[in-house]
């Protein structure tokens, strides 16, 4: 008996370190500034326990109340957002049905949750939304996921919207031919069924014809009814400025909740969307695209940001679905708003909102996810990279090791004659190889700001120290030419 207690009393005495160690995982991430999504902060630190956030604000007045068993990790020249929240992708393919309306198909049932997606958090890309697809009228359910995690923390919405499209890719459909299988002389094969729209004008008729014909028959248009009855979000495709008016026009009807995706010719039909008090992700054409050039149009970037109802919110998605594209998307919009920062929510806390998962990602505040992105400089600036992301606590990606450093200076000493000001210096394995206003950024480049009153100059040298002659009684003799060495330093210097 008394062995046995013996053998329990040890066994307690293991196990209790590694439930301290489990109970208290997390860190501590002081960068130079830190935005939240909601707002930005000089100098800031964000308290991570487990997987959550905790505690955020300025270091000057959280620095007593942190935990002293957390280890610290410093970033003093970076700048720290969360995960950006893509709120359109193409993870998934679009779904191969031939139905033109259908709520059968899942794009999270597309979604593989094993895959190594890692690679695609280089582009600060932590959370993102999963589309059956834009080339039917109804396509089905989208989701939202993580692009890391656990296969069962991967799903953040299983069915997060009901997915529509207003535009001309969903007219002329193949008409429906059903083959009996196995296949049989008594039985017939009966004729195609024509589907629905062939025009625009066709396209919100066939929509509420499909969701009155499900009302009455549960299984018809891919269990309709059910999705119907779930109250999820519209989320629509619209590019053209009648197709948004048709939208808009669509969602009040209905009386949903709901959101319009793409934007093209927005500029045209702002009013209207703002009236309707909806949000809207939109997409910024970039340069070399096929559609026309119109004065309200965006043409290679972004003529203007809509003015949105109060109630509703703007976000950026990636242009053609290309994650490696959203940065550029942001540095679009930042250059048109009076402050930059502001541009960070875009792709962050708006995103998530409107795919309603805005309390847990795309925001650094105590209670959220801790999805953290640590960049090289302002996320807005197209030299900027990120350095380290974070999924749930846990550090996913890291760049590779680099031996490249960027200062940026306020001024910049070349010689007696020539400063750069506002000027940047890279330095390679150890060697200065390029000086100017700008230079180029390599990838994974650590960038050092030294602040716009700052002075930089190389390093000075001594020409008559004494390091290392501490108690020489030598002396020189009157012969020495000591001119001579005064003057090989001068050219040294």
């Amino acid at each position: 008996m008394r062995l046995n207690r013996m053998v329990w009393l040890l066994l307690s005495l293991l196990l209790l370190p590694c439930v301290a160690v489990q109970a208290g995982d997390g860190f501590i991430l002081r960068a130079g500034t830190l935005h939240t999504g909601l707002r930005a902060i000089d100098d800031g630190v964000i308290v991570v326990v487990d997987d959550k956030v905790v505690q955020t604000g300025p270091w000057s007045d959280l620095h007593d109340q942190i935990p002293d068993h957390l280890p610290l990790i410093h970033w003093p020249d970076a700048y720290v957002t969360p995960g950006f929240v893509a709120a359109s992708s193409r993870i998934v393919a679009p779904h191969q049905g031939p139905e033109s309306i259908s709520a059968a198909y899942r794009a999270v049932d597309g979604y593989n949750r094993y895959g190594d997606h890692r690679p695609l958090l280089k582009t600060g890309i932590t959370t993102a939304h999963l589309s059956p697809g834009e080339h039917r009228l109804l396509s089905g359910l989208g989701a939202v996921v993580k692009l890391v995690g656990t296969p069962t923390e991967r799903v953040l919405r299983a069915s997060a919207d009901l997915s529509l499209s207003l535009t001309d890719d969903v007219d002329g459909p193949a008409a429906l031919l059903k083959i009996p299988f196995p296949a049989s002389s008594d039985v017939e094969i009966r004729a195609s069924t024509p589907q629905r729209p062939r025009s625009r004008i066709g396209r919100l008729l066939a929509l509420s014809e499909a969701i009155a014909l499900s009302q009455q028959d549960e299984v018809a248009h891919g269990e309709l009814r059910q999705a119907w009855a779930a109250d999820l979000p519209l989320r629509i495709a619209a590019r053209r400025a009648p197709e948004i008016l048709a939208a808009v026009s669509f969602i009040e009807g209905k009386g949903r909740s709901g959101y319009i995706v793409g934007g093209d010719e927005i500029a045209e039909v702002v009013a209207s969307l703002a009236a309707a008090d909806l949000s809207l992700v939109l997409r910024i054409r970039p340069p070399g695209t096929d559609l026309g050039v119109g004065a309200d149009t965006p043409s290679e970037g972004l003529s203007g940001l809509p003015l949105l109802g109060e109630g509703a919110v703007l976000a950026l998605a990636p242009p053609m679905d290309d994650f490696s594209m959203l940065q550029w998307a942001m540095a679009q919009a930042a250059a048109r708003l009076e402050d930059p920062g502001d541009s960070v929510a875009m792709v962050t806390h708006h995103p998530a909102r409107i795919l309603g998962v805005g309390d847990r990602v795309g925001n650094l505040e105590p209670g959220a996810d801790a999805d953290i992105v640590v960049w090289s400089m302002s996320p807005w600036q197209v030299a900027s990279h990120p350095l380290e992301v974070f999924v749930g606590g846990e550090r996913a990606w890291q760049s590779a090791d680099n031996s490249s450093t960027v200062i940026k200076a306020g001024t910049i000493w070349i010689s007696p004659e020539e400063r750069i000001f506002d000027g940047e210096i890279l330095v390679e394995n150890g060697t200065i190889t390029a000086v100017g206003r700008t230079v180029p950024h390599p990838p994974a480049a650590r960038v050092i700001d030294a602040g716009p009153e700052s002075f930089v100059v190389p390093g000075f040298i001594d020409c008559y120290g004494h390091l290392g002659l501490r108690g020489d009684g030598g002396a020189s003799g009157t012969s020495d030419r000591l001119f001579r060495l005064t003057v090989a330093c001068m050219k040294l210097t």
